[in-house]
Order: C-alpha cells, then structure tokens, then sequence
C-alpha cells in the first residue's frame, strides 16, 4: 500500500511550547519559502526547452495546462506539413489521428525520489547563481484589481521583468501592471539545492499515533509538484 499526503502549504504553521502554551511560534507556508526557487526551476525549464531538449530527459511532459495549446498548435502544423489540411475534402492520404485519455495510477505517490533529484541536479539547476528581481503583478477584476507577487531570474531592465511576467502568469492574456519592487537578490545553486532537497526527502507523516519518513514519492500541494 501507499500513503499520498495532500497538504495544504499555503497556511503558516504555528508552533506551541509543549510546557507552556502561552509560548508559540508562527511558521512561514511553505509555499511562500519555496517561491524564489520555483521562479529558478521556472526559469531554467524555458531555458532547456528553448534549447530544443535535445536530450529529452523530460519526455513529453508539461509544466502547466497553458503548454498544452503548444504541444496541439506543433502537432497540426507538422501533420499539415506532411498530409494537407485535417479539414480538406481529400482525406485519402491521411493518416487516422487516436487521441489517447490515460492517468497514472499512484504517480505522485510513486516518484523515486533519487531519480527525480537526479533529473534536476543534471539538466536543471546547473547554475552557479541565479539573480532574483522582486516584482508585481496587478490585475483588473470583478471586485477591482487582484494583485500578486513573483520573481524574475536574471533579468536587469523592466522590459525583461515584464517578458518574464508573461511567460510566468496565469493570467498571462489579461492586461496587466508591471511593477518592479526594487528588491533583488543574488541565490546560489547550492543553497537552491539544498532546500528543494530538505523539501523533497524530508517529509514526515503523523498517521494514527505514529510518525512515518515519505522516502518514496512526493507530496501534493507544494507549488513544486
């Protein structure tokens, strides 16, 4: 059997003295910790694929449901290439298309650990260091404006900043403010490593009385996933 934590890592934690409950602690989310290195991981993944992935440790993996549009958009302009337009009357000479639904049983709970880290140690996080510029993200919406904030890598001058914003958002079609917070920050790959490491392999789990070390898979809920 296989236990798959879903946490909410969005919440601060707080911590009580065992002999003194008036004694107590407030813990940053962990999401909030993570969030400079998940602009890192980001950054270097458009790196590798802009790079043609020509050794394609990722397979046909996606890093959010925007490239999913992408990979469709490259498949039909290949298969136009080669048999004519899908929508053309003379069909003939065209190849059946199968479009396959599948799910991966378990697979987060199933994630070897090693070779994950392997994964990223090699074609990742290969940097020395990274530099982070803080910015923020303003939005319209129903109620107003929405605001959020998140980090550029190794970028200098605001017109970077904002390319940056837009191949980062979610919101990434809907106008937007760009505003750069002035704060930046100069990370090592060392010490990226060493907290996506401490986040990856040193889960603990409190289950019926007993607490159990996650060495197999990852946890759900962490921005990482």
């Amino acid at each position: 059997s296989s236990l798959r934590p879903i946490i909410n890592l969005t919440r601060n934690s707080v911590l009580r003295d065992p002999c003194d409950s008036s004694v107590e602690k407030t813990l940053i989310a962990s999401n909030k910790r993570l969030i400079q290195l998940f602009a890192v991981l980001t950054h270097q993944v458009n790196e590798y694929r802009a790079r043609g992935r020509k050794e394609d440790i990722l397979g046909s993996s996606v890093f959010c449901v925007r490239e999913y549009y992408h990979h469709w958009l490259l498949f039909v302009k290949r298969y136009t290439a080669l048999f004519g337009c899908p929508n053309s009357s003379d069909t003939r000479s065209q190849p059946k298309v199968y479009c396959v639904s599948a799910d991966l049983s378990k697979c987060y709970d199933r994630v070897n650990q090693d070779v994950l880290m392997q994964i990223v140690r090699r074609k990742l996080l290969n940097k020395s260091s990274y530099r982070l510029l803080k910015y923020a993200c303003i939005y319209p919406c129903s109620d107003g404006t929405f605001q959020e904030y998140r980090y550029a890598v190794d970028c200098g001058e605001i017109a970077e900043v904002a390319a940056a914003a837009h191949g980062a958002q979610p919101r990434s079609c809907q106008p937007r403010v760009v505003c750069n917070q002035g704060y930046r920050k100069q990370v090592s790959n060392d010490d990226m490593l060493q907290l996506l490491t401490h986040h990856v392999r040193t889960g603990v789990v409190y289950l019926n009385g007993r607490y159990y070390k996650h060495n197999v898979g990852i946890s759900q809920g962490s921005i990482l996933s």
